[in-house]
């Protein structure tokens, strides 16, 4: 802008700002303008003073409280930028907007309102459009979610150490673990547990991280000593699946050497502070009698209560899975590296030294001390550590006192033996010191990324929380190392946003005028170019030599008479050798005095080879693995250096920033002291100028901060040609007119391939050309062209206002055209989606009534079936119990019909053979057969009945012993119950087959209840028809057995009684034994 210009552009009246020594720009108001001058009228110091046009700047009428995007302003310069961050930090509103970076003021003070979780799901859920860090997690995981652009996102949190990177990170990541878990249905329970098991885990990581890698520095009370890259890994639906977390150059030096205010890591006075409490311990009763004071790497700075409480570090250990038994061997590596680093060594010749023995003086930085009351401090420190770390005391005085000289091939090794000075002596301590926290540190990493790694992940969103820019009195290789990290974010970021995206405009031959930035190109080429200065450092190394300071720091300063704007001269330099190197947020010296050895980083092999051989097997395990530089395998002359290994990991970080999406958070430090509600305007502008934040506000204002291919847009905005009511139409007439429509595309675009001819002139070729003939219709590009321009024309109506959009080969749009199609495009995806649910749910509800009516008819057939077959069995049963009623009652006439036959024909066929009482009517030839029968009978039981009866002429014997086997006719027991024992029975007809007794009853009759009528009659029958097979035989031989016979019967009745004994037939009934008589046929 030229100054005429800007004498036209300023009125009296005007608002304006003006430059100012102390607050950089003050308001105020135009009362005149004159050639190259203006008066103003300064509202703040109400006095009148003329300035220069080029030291004004028109001033906004809105109000600066209200605006949350940087871009809203009108008019945009630095002044107006700084005022409304400055105001908006005086409202306690801390975030804004910058395009498509946010900008955070540090408030130095809690805010946690403005991160609860209602805040979390208010812009997750209902995208919250008022500026916040939520904002772009939100755009990040968004973006993750449709796949839009590259898919793997990454948020890069920078700005100066101090400025609150490290909180803006810790929220962040609650944010996404939050956000990632929400989706989860209900359903999905047990899938939700373990996706807060891990997303606990990730959170729990961070105390742990900032109390072994954060310290109180001159800037910041909580600074990350060392570079940290949380990769979230998620899955198609936005599951969180796990994390991987990488670091980068922890700053280990500072565990033996901390500058003036500053102090060690925050563990070492969490370790202190629990130890001195637990004075029952021996340690505790050590560290209480030695004092917490006299640890020399532990100095006492700001009285800082924060992060000094071990229990939250070690419940976040338990959470993450480390055992408290671990936790133990932790604690002791840490105190272990205290008591060493209070080893003192004295020298006794120039290449000789010893361990400080007791009462002698020592002196320090502060002069000489008396150890009187601390006798023996070395002593003890040093078998204070080796008792902790597992090692004798020893050992660690011939490891730190001497060195091991090796010569010779592997078949004739020789090793020698040479103590080493003093200086080297303590170089070893301090090497053995951080050595020792350096792999501890690993080791915890290496252990929080087994127990968060996800598998089968498909994306991921990166988290990027770098140190800071750092100035000092004092910087050395950490700064050099931090400052060149910034340097490369920086350039990503200005590349990014702003020279690859006014290259791009051009390119697509885009209205654009082209705006000037800071570019640290050249910046960079000084430090890792060719020739660099590291480059110079590394050479140092890789010669093996001593280092002469001088020497190596004129040589970078020769760089200079390349770029000499980027490496000076620093203005102590004949006191301290060193370079000044001008980074893009200012310039810094570095002294020449240590870099190469901090840059070699060389480790003894001793020190290794004593910490793999200790008792203790965790510190044995931390070293297993270990390699130094000596020891790896096919290792070449060139050997790797701190720079070096840096610079590779670093290489790697933007290989995975350049395949993702990057979005930015500029953190911004308003003071150097660290204290809320002060704003410093003048520290404020050199990190908005540095960062380049106004060159991308005025970008992003004038710019188009979403660029999208035209076959891409048309496949993500098509469907709004598909799904339109009315084809694109002109606004002035009611019929579309695709001259109207689509010639001011076509001459635009002529008018750029013209463009693009003239830029790149033809190159000559010797190929005879075919001319090739268009074929009739449209080409794919401006069918694509044309259908991009309808979707826009439907969206946004007229057309002519946004052909300036429409590049060769991409669409340029504003955000809040993105915003408005992607709402346009949800509504119509929406809709789809929900006929879709709907013909879904009636084609299921069709399914269902179908199955629901087969099942029915299923159903009823059964019921039918059983109904059917529960009738048939009924009937069936009635009909058979009827069958049988009826059956049984003919069979009981039957029966009736027979017995009375039965009765009639027994009264005929029947005659009593057994009762000598009964005298019946009749002849007396039946009443003298029936006595003789009864004769015999009772001849043929006389010898069963009783033994004692055999002698029945004896006169002792009563009258009732005489008659014991004699029957009676009278009336026997009603009913009487024949016991039935089956195996009594079976026994007794074993033992006794042929011996039936036969008790009678004192009334004269035998007692038939214990035995079987049937048995009792065949037993009768058998010895009948014994009886008559004796006598018969008897009487044929005339030789055996005696005969009874009656002399009163003649032979033919004796023939009569033996056929009626083999031919007749026994019956038992009333107690009366008869026999029937069988007729012979």
């Amino acid at each position: 802008m030229g100054s005429e210009d800007c004498i036209y552009n300023f009125l009296p009246g005007m608002l304006v700002y003006v430059k100012d020594v102390t607050k950089i720009w003050e308001d105020g108001v135009v009362t005149s303008v004159s050639k190259n001058k203006c008066t103003v009228a300064v509202t703040n110091k109400k006095e009148t003073k003329e300035y220069l046009v080029n030291d004004i700047l028109p001033r906004s009428e809105q109000c600066l409280q209200t605006v949350q995007s940087l871009t809203d302003l009108s008019p945009i310069n630095q002044a107006s930028v700084l005022c409304c961050l400055e105001e908006r930090f005086a409202d306690g509103q801390f975030y804004t907007n910058a395009g498509s970076t946010i900008v955070a003021v540090n408030p130095f003070r809690s805010v946690d309102h403005l991160y609860t979780l209602e805040t979390v799901l208010a812009y997750h859920r209902h995208h919250e459009d008022v500026p916040h860090i939520y904002k772009v997690g939100n755009e990040a995981y968004t973006r993750l979610c449709r796949e839009l652009g590259h898919i793997n996102q990454c948020i890069i949190v920078s700005g100066e150490s101090g400025s609150g990177k490290t909180v803006s990170a810790k929220h962040l990541l609650r944010y996404m673990t939050v956000v990632s878990n929400s989706l989860i249905d209900e359903k999905f329970k047990p899938r939700a547990k373990v996706c807060e098991s891990i997303e606990q885990k990730i959170l729990d990581s961070n105390p742990i991280l900032e109390a072994f890698g954060n310290a109180v520095t001159q800037r910041n009370d909580n600074s990350s000593r060392f570079g940290k890259f949380i990769q979230l890994q998620f899955s198609r639906g936005g599951d969180m699946m796990g994390a991987e977390i990488k670091t980068y150059l922890l700053e280990k030096t500072r565990v033996v050497h901390q500058l003036q205010g500053e102090a060690n890591f925050h563990i070492f006075y969490q370790i202190m502070e629990s130890v001195c409490q637990s004075g029952d311990t021996v340690l505790g009763k050590l560290v209480q009698d030695m004092g917490k004071d006299t640890f020399k790497v532990l100095p006492v700075g700001k009285d800082i209560a924060t992060n000094r409480d071990l229990q939250e570090t070690l419940k976040a250990m338990t959470q993450i899975g480390i055992p408290e038994t671990m936790q133990g061997e932790i604690t002791k590596v840490l105190v272990a590296i205290l008591f060493l680093c209070n080893v003192e060594i004295k020298p006794l010749e120039d290449e000789l030294c010893q361990l400080l023995q007791e009462q002698e003086d020592r002196f320090l930085d502060t002069g000489f001390v008396d150890l009187e009351g601390a006798s023996g401090m070395t002593e003890t420190s040093l078998q204070q550590a080796g008792d902790l770390l597992g090692l004798q005391s020893s050992h660690m005085e011939q490891v730190l006192l001497y060195r091991h000289i090796e010569s010779g091939g592997n078949k004739r090794r020789s090793v020698f033996v040479k103590p080493v000075p003093q200086r080297e002596a303590y170089s070893r301590r301090d090497c053995l010191a951080t050595v020792l926290y350096s792999r501890l540190f690993d080791w915890l990493v290496g252990f929080i990324n087994t127990q968060i790694h996800g598998s089968g992940y498909d994306h991921t969103i990166g988290l990027l929380d770098i140190y800071g820019f750092e100035a000092f009195e004092r910087n050395s290789l950490e700064q050099l190392c931090i400052n060149y990290a910034n340097e490369k974010l920086q350039q990503h970021y200005v590349k990014h946003f702003l020279k690859d995206l006014q290259k791009e405009y051009e390119e697509e031959c885009i209205d654009w005028q082209h705006l000037t930035y800071n570019d640290n190109q050249p910046c960079l080429d000084i430090l890792e170019g060719q020739p660099s200065v590291f480059g110079l450092l590394n050479e140092d190394v890789q010669l093996n030599r001593k280092t002469d300071t001088v020497h190596l720091c004129d040589r970078i300063l020769q760089l200079s008479q390349t770029s000499s704007s980027y490496i000076k001269r620093p203005k102590n330099y004949m006191k301290i050798a060193g370079f000044t190197v001008s980074h893009y947020a200012g310039d810094v010296t570095y002294t020449g005095d240590g870099l190469s050895t901090k840059n070699r980083d060389n480790i003894p092999q001793e020190l290794i080879s004593m910490l793999r051989g200790s008792k203790n097997k965790f510190v044995s395990d931390l070293f297993n693995d270990f390699v130094t530089e000596e020891q790896q395998p096919g290792r070449t002359s060139k050997r790797k250096t701190v720079l070096g290994k840096f610079k590779t990991s670093l290489d790697s970080l933007m290989s995975s920033l350049q395949a993702s999406d990057v979005h930015y958070i500029r953190c911004i430090k308003p003071n150097t002291h660290s204290v809320p509600h002060k704003f410093d305007r003048r520290y404020v502008m050199a990190q908005l100028t540095a960062s380049g934040i106004i060159e991308t506000v005025k970008i992003s204002c004038l710019g188009y901060p979403v660029r999208i291919k035209y076959p891409m847009f048309l496949q993500r905005y098509g469907l709004l040609i598909r799904n339109a009511r009315t084809p694109p139409q002109s606004e002035t007439e009611n019929t579309c007119d695709t001259d109207t429509l689509y010639d001011p595309l076509d001459a635009l675009y002529r008018k750029q391939l013209d463009m693009v001819s003239v830029d790149s002139p033809k190159k000559r070729n010797n190929t005879p050309k075919r001319r090739l003939r268009r074929r009739a219709g449209l080409s794919s590009a401006d069918h694509t062209r044309r259908c991009s321009a309808a979707v826009l024309t439907l969206q946004f109506g007229n057309c002519k206002g946004l052909t300036k959009q429409f590049g060769r080969s991409k669409l340029f749009l504003h955000q809040h055209q993105v915003d408005s199609l992607e709402k346009t495009r949800y509504d119509i995806i929406s809709s789809k989606a929900a006929m879709i649910q709907g013909l879904w749910r009636r084609y299921i509800k069709c399914c269902r009534a179908k199955r629901q009516h087969q099942a029915a008819s299923v159903i009823q057939s059964a019921w039918r079936k059983y109904r059917q077959h529960k009738h048939s069995t009924a009937v069936l049963k009635i009909q058979k119990t009827f069958r049988m009623y009826f059956a049984r009652k003919r069979l009981r006439k039957i029966v009736a019909t027979m017995k009375e036959r039965k009765q009639k024909k027994e009264k005929t066929s029947w005659k009593p053979i057994l009762d000598m009482r009964r005298t019946s009517p009749g002849t007396g030839r039946l009443s003298r057969s029936s006595e003789r029968s009864d004769t015999s009978l009772d001849r043929s039981l006389e010898p069963e009945c009783s033994s004692s009866n055999s002698n029945t002429s004896s006169p002792s014997v009563s009258k009732s012993e005489t008659n014991v086997h004699s029957f009676t006719i009278s009336t026997p027991r009603k009913s009487p119950k024949w016991r039935r024992s089956d195996r009594l029975n079976n026994k007794q007809n074993k033992n006794k087959e042929n011996n039936v007794i036969i008790r009678a009853n004192p009334k004269g009759r035998p007692d038939m209840s214990k035995y079987s009528p049937v048995k009792l009659l065949r037993s009768y029958s058998k010895l009948s028809a014994t009886k008559r097979s004796n006598s018969s035989v008897a009487m044929d031989t005339g030789s055996e057995g005696h005969t009874h016979e009656d002399p009163d019967v003649s032979p033919r009745k004796k023939q009569k009684m033996a056929d009626s004994s083999v031919q007749g037939a026994f019956h038992l009934q009333n107690g009366i034994l008869t026999r029937r008589c069988i007729p012979k046929v």
